[in-house]
């Protein structure tokens, strides 16, 4: 099993206070239990850290995140070529979708695997065609 993870899902798994913290570990927790392989592009170590660092107002909070994210098991960072940055560009036009957003769809769509996601215009933009689930619901289909 093979799962995009968005920046969204690592940032919730890093702060307790998150709403969607429980979730999170819940969902890494059974991906490491059960081998499921992970991949984001090569840009979730900056936002993860940027945005653990601004939830936190602190920046060592960032970059250990940051640290902690490059130590996950079963995680692989996909390379931004010319022709993925192409295919994220035409992600984000076609389906309205921040530039960062439409790495990670870009990626779902080019692995042919679901997107999990705790970022609500991801869930709502994402073209039918692709399974863009928050973590908690990929849980409640894995279980059963």
């Amino acid at each position: 099993m093979n799962l995009v993870i968005d920046a969204s899902v690592f940032v919730a798994e890093q702060i307790e206070e998150q709403r969607e913290f429980h979730a999170a570990d819940a969902f890494f927790t059974h991906c490491v239990k059960h081998g499921v392989r992970l991949y984001a592009p090569v840009i979730v170590p900056a936002e993860v850290a940027g945005a653990v660092a601004r939830i936190t107002a602190d920046p060592g909070i960032g970059s250990a995140a940051m640290l902690r994210l490059g130590q996950f098991p079963r995680l692989a960072l996909r390379q931004i070529d010319l022709d993925f940055a192409e295919a994220a560009g035409r992600a984000a036009a076609r389906w309205l979708l921040r530039g960062a957003d439409s790495h990670y769809a870009a990626l779902a769509r080019e692995l042919r695997c679901p997107l999990i996601t705790n970022d609500d215009e991801l869930l709502a933009r994402c073209p039918a065609t692709m399974k863009v689930l928050r973590p908690e619901q990929w849980l409640k289909t894995a279980r059963t």
